[in-house]
């Protein structure tokens, strides 16, 4: 992080920066052909960053080889900031509908530097992310991913942009059961997910799409699908039972709210 002094005087080169820009302003020749260098992103978010020191800002792409900027946190607003050759840079065709299979929008991610396997010297990205064992308070934020995503004029300087969880949170309770273990389901993610365990009966996890409870008894784990339509940002409430007789857990409430 910058200091405080230094954070100043970015703050004047970025409203100096950002008011010299127009809708008229026009791409060197270099940039057009490389692609439109962001040099600075300005977002804001309802979600406490406090907790998330030390994460890493990165622009364009979902996965460890996306370029990271540095950034400040100012109460609710963030501003990202990098320097060539650590710059991304927006195909400006995109913006023109010329690149079959792109679209014009542009990809923040803030995440903990553990959520990947791994953050540095990789060709592809991978396979999932490490977000398997959420047994602690702080394995849980790790699966916690933030995103922001930008679909207006492509230019060096992006601003009007809010973070929100890329992922969703479920909060569930089971009664009923006594020494089973107790997993969840991300759709597409294939592996069982230990969840954060609150209390007796109640438990937390982070998932990236369908989830589904399961529950391992002797050597079968019988599951159950929370919801049949995925929603990132969404904090999933559910209530629930095990069902003795048919050996399956029962869902007696579902509730769906914002992810604050």
């Amino acid at each position: 992080m910058k200091s405080r002094s230094y954070f100043t005087g970015l703050l004047l080169v970025l409203i100096a920066n950002i008011t010299a820009c127009s809708d008229g302003e026009e791409m060197s020749g270099s940039e057009s052909q490389q692609g439109v260098a962001i040099h600075s992103i300005r977002a804001t978010t309802s979600i406490d960053l406090s907790a998330r020191k030390g994460w890493l800002f990165g622009v364009g792409y979902s996965n460890p080889d996306c370029p990271y900027y540095d950034y400040e946190v100012d109460g609710n607003k963030l501003y990202a900031f990098a320097e060539a050759p650590n710059l991304y840079r927006f195909d400006a065709r995109r913006a023109e509908g010329d690149l079959l299979g792109t679209s014009h929008r542009l990809v923040c991610y803030l995440q903990d530097k553990r959520y990947f396997y791994s953050t540095s010297s990789r060709s592809m990205p991978p396979e999932r992310p490490d977000i398997l064992d959420q047994s602690t308070e702080e394995k849980l934020l790790i699966a916690d991913r933030l995103e922001a995503i930008y679909t207006g004029e492509v230019r060096n300087h992006i601003s009007g942009i809010n973070f929100v969880h890329a992922n969703s949170l479920v909060e569930f309770s089971i009664t009923g059961i006594t020494g089973m273990e107790v997993f969840v389901y991300s759709g597409g993610f294939g592996l069982p997910i230990t969840p954060l365990k609150t209390d007796a009966h109640s438990y937390k996890t982070v998932v990236l799409g369908l989830p589904s409870i399961g529950v391992k008894v002797g050597d079968k784990i019988s599951e159950t699908e929370v919801t049949d339509k995925f929603k990132s940002n969404t904090h999933y409430i559910v209530k629930s039972h095990w069902d003795s007789d048919s050996k399956k857990i029962v869902l007696d409430d579902v509730r769906e709210e914002e992810w604050k």
